[in-house]
């Protein structure tokens, strides 16, 4: 994985504080089982306080974000199920692109409807959203710390 390091409030000269990332590439299925580098990966997980899921709209057809989502949960629940109920931030990325735009309301609605969780959504490229998505990963690790 690589690590970042996000300042919060500020960050430590300011009153703040901060907290280490760690991107981990996405898993595929049968992670929990060894497939890929699936054991190597999960492991990182496992030291982490939080999660931040960045769920993505794959063009394909046959893919779906909400079952791309479920698929993670699964290998997280069958490698260790602490994992499984892990404070979580779930974000739509690529918010820049119209496509992601338009279909952002009903996966929206469908996370929350089907999982009970807020989608929020952003952009890396234009840097909509990201203030948002690092306040609430911060209260989500702050809260566990």
């Amino acid at each position: 994985p690589s690590l970042g390091v996000v300042e919060i409030g500020g960050g430590p000269r300011r009153g703040g504080t901060t907290m280490v990332v760690a991107d981990i590439p996405g898993l595929i299925p049968g992670a929990s089982e060894g497939a890929g580098l699936g054991h190597r990966f999960l492991r990182h997980v496992e030291r982490t306080r939080a999660l931040l899921h960045l769920v993505t709209l794959d063009p394909a057809p046959e893919r779906n974000p909400l079952d791309d989502y479920r698929a993670i949960r699964h290998e997280l629940q069958a490698f260790e199920p602490l994992l499984a109920v892990r404070p979580e931030v779930l974000v739509l990325s690529k918010a820049d692109l119209p496509e992601v735009r338009e279909a952002y309301p009903e996966l929206k609605e469908a996370f929350a409807r089907e999982i009970g969780a807020t989608l929020l959504l952003m952009s890396a490229a234009t840097r909509e959203g990201v203030d948002e998505v690092i306040d609430q990963l911060a209260r989500v690790v702050l809260d566990r710390r």
